[in-house]
Formats: C-alpha cells, sequence, structure tokens
C-alpha cells in the first residue's frame, strides 16, 4: 500500500509538471498581451496640429517701405513660421476680433498662432482703428469701446491657455498701458492665452538667397520739424551728444535708408502728428492768430497741449505748426468757430539688428 501511494504520487507530480510546461506558451502570450494592453493605455490621445493665422492691418504707402508686401510674402513663404491663413482685408481691430469669432478653426480645436502685424510707434499707437472709420488705436480709444460694450471678447472655443497671439508693431512692446487694454479686449475672463509683442522695430526683408526675412531692430531717434532737415553733419552732431556710448557709425547710418544684405545700421524717417482744436463761444471771442508772433502766443497759452509733449518727450520746439480758424462742428450737428492747429514732428531712427530677438519679447 505504501508503494503503490509513492508511485501514485510520482504520476501526478509527473502530470503536474507536464501541464506546466504544455501551458507555458500560453501564459507567456497571456503576459504579453496585458503588458501591450498597459501600454495602449498609457498613450496620448491622438493630436490634432492646431491652425495658426496672420492678420496684415494696412497698406504700403511708400514704395521706399513695403512692409505689408514682405510680411506677406514672410507668413506665406517662410518654411517655419508661414501660417495657414494670412487676412488682409479687417480694416479695424473689432473686425479682427469679428473674423476670428466667425471663422473657427474647421479641425475643431481653438486657434495656435495669431499675428497682427502692423504700423506703430511709441508715440502714437497702433496704426488701425478700434472701431471702423475710427481713429488709430491707443489705450483711451480701446478702452472706450469697451466701456461701451461695442468690442466683446472672444469666445472660449476661440482662444485657450495654449493659443499665442503676437503683435508685431515697432516698439509696441513698450506701451504697457495699450497690452494690457488689448488683453482686456480680445481674451474672455479666466482664460490664460499668452500675448507677446517686441519693444524694437520689427522688419521684414529677403536675404540674399530670396527668402524672406523677419528680424527685430534696435532704435534711436532724434527729432526736427517737418519740412525742416538739417545737414546730416548737424544730425549725427545731435545723435552723438544724445547716446554717447553707443557704439554705431552714426554718419554711415545717416546716409543709408535700407540696411543692404551687408547689415549694418541704417535710418527710417516717420511723422508724429498733433492735432489741437479749442473752440469759442462767439468770433469775437477768438483770439487774433494773423501773425506768427500771435500763433506763438497763441500756442503758449495751451496748457493741456503741454502735457502732450511731456508724454512725448517730444520739445513743442521741434513741430512744424498750421494754425487756422474754422468752424467746429460737434457729434451733435451744433457748431462753435474755433482754433485748429496741427503740428508735424520727423523722427529720425537709427536701426541696426538685434542679436538676440528672442530674449527681446515681451509677454503680458
Amino acid at each position: 500500500m505504501k508503494r503503490s501511494f509513492q508511485i501514485f504520487s510520482l504520476l501526478l507530480g509527473s502530470l503536474i509538471l507536464f501541464l506546466i510546461w504544455s501551458f507555458q506558451p500560453a501564459i507567456a502570450q497571456l503576459g504579453r498581451k496585458n503588458q501591450m494592453k498597459n501600454e495602449l493605455s498609457t498613450l496620448p490621445i491622438p493630436y490634432t496640429a492646431r491652425q495658426d493665422i496672420t492678420f496684415l492691418l494696412g497698406q504700403d504707402k511708400d514704395g521706399n517701405n513695403p512692409y505689408f508686401k514682405q510680411a506677406n510674402q514672410y507668413y506665406r513663404q517662410h518654411p517655419e513660421d508661414q501660417t495657414e491663413f494670412v487676412i488682409d482685408t479687417c480694416q479695424s481691430l473689432l473686425a479682427v476680433r469679428n473674423y476670428l469669432n466667425d471663422h473657427t478653426p474647421s479641425n475643431g480645436r481653438p486657434w495656435g498662432k495669431i499675428n497682427l502685424v502692423f504700423h506703430s510707434n511709441e508715440w502714437t499707437g497702433m496704426g488701425i482703428p478700434t472701431l471702423p472709420g475710427g481713429k488709430r488705436t491707443t489705450e483711451i480709444t480701446l478702452a472706450n469701446a469697451i466701456g461701451q460694450g461695442a468690442f466683446p471678447p472672444l469666445n472660449n472655443n476661440v482662444v485657450d491657455a495654449c493659443t499665442e497671439m503676437v503683435f508685431h508693431g515697432c516698439a509696441f512692446g513698450r506701451n504697457e498701458g495699450l497690452l494690457a487694454a488689448l488683453r482686456a479686449a480680445f481674451i474672455p475672463s479666466g482664460v490664460e492665452t499668452q500675448l507677446s509683442s517686441s519693444p524694437y522695430f520689427v522688419i521684414f526683408d529677403r536675404q540674399q538667397n530670396g527668402l524672406p526675412k523677419r528680424y527685430l531692430a534696435d532704435y534711436w531717434y532724434t527729432f526736427y520739424r517737418t519740412g525742416n532737415r538739417p545737414a546730416d553733419s548737424q544730425i549725427v552732431s545731435q545723435l552723438e551728444r544724445t547716446y554717447p556710448d553707443v557704439q554705431v557709425d552714426w554718419e554711415r547710418a545717416v546716409k543709408r535708408q535700407q540696411t543692404g544684405y551687408g547689415g549694418g545700421a541704417f535710418h527710417y524717417t516717420f511723422k508724429v502728428p498733433i492735432v489741437w482744436t479749442v473752440t469759442y463761444p462767439s468770433i469775437a471771442d477768438r483770439p487774433s492768430i494773423s501773425s506768427w508772433k500771435d500763433q506763438r502766443r497763441w500756442l503758449d497759452e495751451q496748457e493741456e497741449m503741454q502735457a502732450i509733449f511731456e508724454k512725448y518727450q517730444i520739445p513743442e520746439s521741434q513741430f512744424s505748426w498750421y494754425i487756422r480758424y474754422i468752424d467746429h462742428e460737434f457729434e451733435d450737428g451744433t457748431k462753435e468757430p474755433a482754433i485748429k492747429a496741427v503740428g508735424f514732428c520727423t523722427v529720425l531712427c537709427v536701426l541696426q539688428e538685434v542679436q538676440n530677438p528672442v530674449a527681446s519679447l515681451v509677454r503680458f
């Protein structure tokens, strides 16, 4: 009996070993399937690339400065920065807002990058009106449009925290007040969309190989009365006195209006206008402006206008003035006798390419 039990145990043990050996491939296959299932469960949701769009907000008026033409070619042809859409039909910031809201990307995702290309400078805001037919966009005009409910923010499905909105305008990154107003205007409350701009000039050009190029340029400026440009030697002297520590070939820059393939500093000029109107109860109350001495006295009396010169940091003496009598018409159609002064100052900017443009972006 004892021997029979030993034989039975031996046979049972052999059977178990045989079964384990037989099922090893199946067990290994099952382990591999479970491992694959776990690996698949950790894969991310299929990624759908976002679409980018560029708005060209203006038209070239000077053949020597084909800003928008070059920008159009850049955002259509550049191998890295080209966008799926380039729009040149919007003539106000509100039109940009409405286009974005009415033309959401076809893939169902918010926009990736939104480029706005426009003219600007340190003194006069954006070269495009806030509302159709209005004046240049400034912090005040944009704040008024928001306060009146005329500029509602974008919908949540248009922009989100992964959207980047870039404002390409010369020295626009220095206008902190207007940048803050743009966030309030475009971005829904609670959405952390990234907005950025540059404190330098934006230049669109072509490389020697014909490919489009975009770069940023540092700048230094001097002023003179429009229509009364000093001799180049005087301009060079003004720049040397104002920027004694800057290493720039001022004389060469003042003679060059385009950068050229060799690089180096060059200059660009533009006008800063001031329009000032004062109304009077009657024609008899208007002071005389028949002589330049009378006009000079009247200008000196405009204390509120002097605050503009201080804000712009441009001396009033650097403006050419045109002063005349008018009948000023108010929004309600009523009219009053008035004096209107229009002043123009020419700004001569010396430009030189920035070597580290990425670090120069201002994010807000």
